[in-house]
């Protein structure tokens, strides 16, 4: 009798464990398939067998390279053929793109960059294209140093949710605000941490915060500090609408030395629609805060319009028009437009001459596919000053165009044109040929202020893809 009690009581115990085992590891399941997170993946036959057979380097590495050789002349940046300011060099840019799978879900990135203008100890350029007086780089013992563009570690937290940090590109829409300036030889990348929620049908919303310098002096935590942070929000449909953006970018700027100290945020939305041959974009921003100690109040406006036309491979008109406020000293408060980070070459004509503050230009494009090798673009420009008070400004923020003087000695707006052809040949899929040569024919403002004679650009240009 004691025994087959013994006997009940044991089985008793054992089944009841063996249910708590069962209820805690459904549990257990439930609770990670009700999370965002991804669930244990089960392999099956096939894909074991599949991983045995591949190549095991193919499935931790991706790797990728680009080449891109650039061939450029420069006359009479400064408006004045009496000065002799004729520059051309040829600059190149070497990239190797590696990815490293950890796992599914956790990936490196590291894109190591040879960047240089041949001849020369330095990748950049300053407007006249010159760096250096002609020192010795080029077979000699001694040689620029390679650069890191991107490094960054990507942890996919789950289906909803990941993390991007490190050495990033920070690239939004069509780079009006942020842009990584791929034309460029260098490029601009971020020291950046970058949480980005997938919020479905398409649609995603990033959290950033990226630092621009950084310096640690006991005066205070953000002196000589400069950094923004943001959220940016990609809403993407498939009906007029097809791509609605909508950010908040805070920028905090205390460098010394810079030409303002900044505190504002820029709050814009983006628009961009297609309905059969009509296309269009539009993006607007506003930014409030302080700036030079100023309540800072300051807007922009870019808009674009298109038409397409089934003529060979793509017939397309199109007609433009950006405004960004410049400065009215007499108001007591700073409404120069901060423009940012933008890629700026895209939008305010291929020379690069002018900066998005205190401007406005109507802008005219007409664009030919002949062929899926062949494609051909022709841009005109019209530029304008908004505010008489204000100066015109190059590529760097509140980075005046020289020549001006201490102050606009002109009341005329009239800033100039500029015309630029664009041809394209891409013979194989990974080549790519492009050819530009660029116009800028000064206005009453400029002839007046600075001088008064025509400028030139022109550049032939390789790029291939591994």
């Amino acid at each position: 009798m004691i025994k087959k009690c013994t006997y009940f009581i044991l089985v008793a115990v054992l089944s009841y464990g063996a249910n708590a085992s069962s209820d805690e590891k459904n549990t257990q399941i439930s609770k990670e398939e009700s999370l965002c997170c991804h669930p244990p993946k089960q392999e099956s036959e096939e894909d074991k067998k599949s991983k045995a057979i591949e190549n095991p380097f193919e499935r931790f590495f991706t790797i990728g390279a680009s080449a891109r050789f650039r061939y450029e002349v420069r006359d009479d940046r400064d408006y004045n053929s009496a000065v002799n300011d004729q520059s051309e060099f040829m600059g190149s840019r070497i990239r190797l793109d590696v990815s490293v799978h950890a796992t599914e879900y956790l990936t490196a990135f590291i894109q190591p960059q040879f960047s240089r203008v041949w001849g020369q100890t330095s990748s950049t350029t300053n407007p006249a294209g010159t760096v250096t007086t002609g020192a010795l780089t080029s077979g000699v013992l001694s040689d620029p140093t390679f650069g890191m563009h991107q490094a960054y570690a990507y942890w996919k937290i789950c289906n909803k949710a990941a993390l991007k940090i490190g050495r990033q590109e920070l690239a939004y829409g069509d780079h009006v605000v942020l842009g990584d300036v791929g034309w460029d030889n260098v490029g601009r990348s971020w020291d950046a941490g970058k949480f980005i929620i997938d919020l479905g049908s398409k649609h995603k919303l990033d959290f950033f915060y990226a630092t621009q310098a950084e310096k640690d002096t006991s005066a205070g935590i953000i002196v000589g500090n400069a950094d923004i942070a943001g959220a940016y929000a990609s809403l993407r449909y498939d009906k007029f609408f097809q791509e609605v953006d909508l950010y908040s970018i805070w920028l905090r700027d205390h460098r010394a030395g810079s030409p303002s100290t900044f505190h504002f945020g820029t709050f814009g939305l983006r628009l961009k629609y297609k309905k059969n041959m009509i296309d269009g974009r539009l993006e607007t921003a506003v930014q409030l805060g302080k700036a030079a100690g100023a309540t800072m109040v300051a807007w922009m406006v870019d808009y674009e319009e298109g038409i397409t036309f089934d003529v060979l491979q793509g017939l397309r008109f199109a007609f433009g028009y950006n405004h960004a406020s410049g400065d009215d000293a007499t108001n007591g408060r700073y409404t120069r437009y901060h423009s940012m980070f933008s890629t700026a070459h895209k939008w305010m004509g291929l020379m690069d001459h002018l900066g998005r503050q205190n401007i406005q230009s109507g802008i005219a494009k007409v664009k030919l596919g002949v062929n899926k090798q062949w494609n051909a673009g022709l841009a005109f420009h019209s530029f304008w000053r908004v505010q008489r008070s204000d100066f015109i400004y190059n590529l760097v923020n509140n980075s005046v165009v020289a020549g001006q003087g201490v102050t606009p000695g002109t009341r005329d707006k009239h800033i100039g044109e500029e015309l630029d052809l664009v041809v394209n040949f891409t013979p194989k899929e990974f080549i790519q040929f492009q050819a530009l040569g660029g116009i800028f024919l000064p206005g009453n403002y400029i002839t007046k202020n600075i001088s008064n004679n025509w400028s030139y650009f022109a550049y032939l240009q390789s790029t291939f893809t591994f």
